[in-house]
């Protein structure tokens, strides 16, 4: 009799809160349990009972589908020994189309691409007629960016799968990746018309794209910056090498701004602020990081600055000019996140034509469950710069930058508007009561935005709070 699963995990951490693997097991039989538990607790730290349960469910001849999704939830923990194993049971089996998809995708996750290419081909020749094996080899070299070659390949897919209508949509994704806007609207545009649950599910996205290609039609001869500003940890080096590479891709040059850390700051510093207001070193670190910016926008008087942290992703080519964005009147600070712009939610037909937004026009269509707004995208004017430099001199640091900056940006008016009780108002009106009713500040937003955030690597400065005693 073949021993249980459970049996080869050993005995749970003594401080671990509810259920052992035996009583998951025993209640559940799922592998996908199994899978969530190895990935939220301790016994991640014991890889050879992970290999233990995955090489035995693979030898008692188990379910295809659940042998692949233990396989697929600890991939990272396996050698190449034991998924050359699982692949050879894959083969042996017989196994359905859905299997070979799943086999790439652990390689993919395990980092080789020409190998998950070779396992979606090996499905390929066994079911040629099959659209998601086509579409798992089309789209794998997009995950390492190489949108071009994966745009080719979906978008060939058409001659042999004249009927289907969902590569469309991952055309127009990889067309919109690549900035070229006028395709994107095109593919997406046939994928919306030829099918009612395409329009109903993907009717906003072409919105959406349909705005940025007419903002990319936008074009103002005057440059105001040649180069934007990144500010990045020196500790960030992943995060920075990503930023930086979408940033050239998207056709402008960068210049990096060290942002202060927390390390550094005087203890008392940081400790008369956190009793006294109750910052934290990571908020204190961000704002000063900000600061030495708009210092820098005033001793070299530049009439404009772009700044971006080192979690900015382009969804578009970024400008080299306020007019290239349509901005026609003076301002102090803009917004050029989507987390200040509207809501994917809340996109309808009326804006498929690109806009500049105030403060009020923007706040009611974000969620009101939104608990930051993010300084991953900002243009800052002279006189704005001069003006945010004379309100920290006043105030001091009250919080995170973003909240400050809004709370300057906003009247009594724009917070009775968010619904009462909402964690949006919520944390705005805290940082109300701390500065004037009026508006100090006149900030603007855009759609479609320029900038979103990537969160596939972890900031240094999440570590800092704890590291600073």
């Amino acid at each position: 009799m073949a021993t249980s699963p459970a049996n080869l995990l050993g005995d749970p951490p003594a401080d671990s809160a509810h259920d052992t693997f035996d009583e998951i097991l025993a209640q559940r039989h799922d592998v996908k349990v199994f899978v969530n538990a190895v990935r939220s607790r301790d016994w991640r730290r014991k890889p050879d009972s992970i290999l233990a349960f995955t090489r035995q469910l693979m030898n008692a001849g188990g379910p295809i589908d659940r042998l692949l999704e233990c396989v697929f939830g600890v991939a990272s923990d396996l050698g190449d020994g034991m998924l050359e194993e699982a692949f050879r049971i894959v083969v042996a089996r017989n196994a359905s189309p859905a299997a070979w998809r799943s086999c790439g995708a652990v390689e993919l996750r395990a980092g080789g691409l020409q190998a998950a290419e070779a396992r979606f081909k090996q499905g390929i020749l066994r079911f040629p007629d099959d659209f998601w094996l086509h579409m798992a080899f089309a789209t794998a070299p997009a995950s390492v960016g190489d949108y071009e070659t994966a745009f080719c390949r979906v978008a060939a897919l058409t001659g042999g799968f004249p009927d289907r209508h969902e590569h469309l949509i991952r055309a127009a994704e990889y067309a919109a990746r690549l900035y070229n806007w006028h395709i994107a609207v095109g593919l997406l545009t046939k994928a919306v018309n030829a099918d009612e649950r395409m329009a109903r599910l993907f009717g906003s996205r072409l919105t959406y794209y349909q705005a940025c290609k007419a903002a990319q039609e936008t074009r103002s001869e005057k440059a105001d910056w040649d180069s934007c500003f990144i500010i990045s940890l020196d500790t960030d080096t992943d995060r920075f090498a990503s930023t930086k590479a979408r940033v050239e891709r998207a056709g402008l040059g960068m210049t990096k701004v060290r942002a202060v850390p927390a390390v550094t700051l005087p203890h008392l510093l940081t400790d008369h602020a956190s009793r006294n207001r109750g910052l934290k070193p990571s908020m204190i670190g961000c704002a000063a990081s900000h600061l030495a910016i708009l210092e820098t926008v005033v001793a070299k008087k530049l009439p404009f600055a772009l700044v971006l942290e080192d979690d900015a992703v382009p969804l578009r080519e970024l400008p080299r000019s306020v007019g290239s964005l349509g901005i026609r009147e003076d301002f102090d600070v803009c917004w050029i996140n989507d987390r200040m712009s509207v809501h994917w939610d809340r996109v309808g037909a009326e804006h498929a034509a690109p806009a500049v937004l105030t403060v009020s026009q923007v706040l009611p269509q974000r969620p009101d469950s939104q608990r930051g707004i993010g300084t991953d995208g900002l243009i800052y004017s002279l006189a704005g710069a001069r003006r945010i430099l004379d309100l920290y001199a006043r105030d001091g640091i009250l919080g995170h930058i973003d909240w400050q900056l809004l709370a300057y940006s906003t009247r009594a008016a724009d917070l009775a508007a968010l619904k009462q009780g909402s964690t949006l108002h919520a944390i705005l009106s805290r940082y109300k009561k701390a500065v004037p009713d009026d508006a100090e500040l006149k900030a603007l937003a855009i759609w479609p935005p320029l900038i979103t955030e990537d969160r596939t690597f972890d900031s240094s400065r999440h570590r800092e709070d704890s590291s600073v005693q």
